[in-house]
């Protein structure tokens, strides 16, 4: 997995800006006024074209940032306890997802050990803004997903000027708040059975996956098929094994669920981009998914009406 081993090192580098030249077929580069190339000083490839406009933050004063945020949020006076749990970053750099954690701040529930941890996200590319967001993995497998809240508001748009602007927002109400109410969506989705016949399409559901099975091009109709043949293979072998590890309930695929957005599918050329999307994905249907379990009165056939042709 091309994010398998990336460290601190591999993300914090410097940076150079070039002029950019276009070829418009006159035997000559004429220079693009306004626009520059930001260059990996270390290997000297390009990541992206930014416009004058455009403020970079590095990776090592987000990474600055994310240590600063960790001491807000849990009210520490220096910078012991805090360690790097994991970094997601692809083979171009353009981006990074830094996660932070305090050992001591694992939890237990439902005999689960649990770790709450804070991503940091930066890029060079416009693909994200700097930004932070709380998020929790199941210890022994390291499943994680992203919680869908605003218990750090901190948004830096990479526009001139926004530096000065720049405010943490911490709610340590709103962090207790989330991680209570984890513990008690847990003790649902553990109690609650699902049903066999919709396992697939609710993990579907789940990480928004669409195939393309009526595409009038033959071919790409057989490639979504083979796809989709794959995918429900791998979710069926993964259900299999929690269900064994946990029972046949609501857990079990949530597991799965988290197990997908964390680790990807099988030759998954593009998980770096889509794990911090699919985590919280993840963390918005364990809400959604609760509050109807809370509620009872599952109409499977109208809240899957989107995936009922995967049958």
């Amino acid at each position: 997995m091309e994010t398998d081993n990336v460290t601190l090192d591999d993300v914090i580098f410097s940076l150079e800006k070039r002029d950019v030249f276009v070829d418009l077929g006159n035997h000559k580069l004429d220079k693009i006024p306004g626009k520059k190339a930001i260059i990996n000083a270390n290997t000297k490839k390009p990541i992206s074209i930014i416009g004058n406009d455009y403020e970079i933050i590095t990776n090592k004063e987000a990474y600055e940032y994310g240590i600063q945020c960790m001491k807000t949020l849990f009210k520490l006076n220096g910078n012991d306890g805090i360690e790097l749990f994991n970094i997601i970053s692809p083979e171009t750099r353009s981006f990074c997802h830094i996660d932070l954690f305090i050992k001591d701040k694992d939890f237990v529930t439902l005999e689960e050990h649990y770790r709450p941890f804070v991503r940091v996200t930066n890029s060079y590319n416009r693909m994200f803004k700097l930004s932070f967001k709380i998020g929790v993995c199941r210890n022994i497998c390291k499943n994680g997903m992203i919680f869908n809240s605003e218990a750090i508001s901190f948004n830096y748009s990479h526009v001139k000027g926004a530096r000065e602007k720049v405010n943490f927002k911490i709610k340590a109400d709103e962090f207790e708040r989330i991680l209570n109410k984890f513990k008690s969506d847990m003790e649902i989705i553990r109690e609650k059975t699902f049903p066999a016949e919709y396992s697939f399409l609710i993990f579907c559901k789940a990480l928004d996956l669409t195939f393309d099975l009526s595409n009038v091009d033959e071919l790409k109709s057989a490639r979504e098929t083979e796809r989709l043949t794959s995918y429900r293979n791998i979710f069926n072998n993964k259900l299999d094994k929690y269900e064994k590890e946990l029972g046949s309930n609501y857990y079990a695929i949530y597991n799965v669920i988290t197990d997908i957005g964390t680790h990807g599918f099988d030759n998954d050329k593009l998980f770096a981009t889509r794990v911090n999307s699919r985590q919280a994905k993840a963390g918005i249907w364990l809400d959604q998914i609760t509050e109807m379990l809370r509620k009872e009165n599952i109409n499977y056939e109208v809240y899957l009406k989107d995936y009922l042709e995967l049958f």
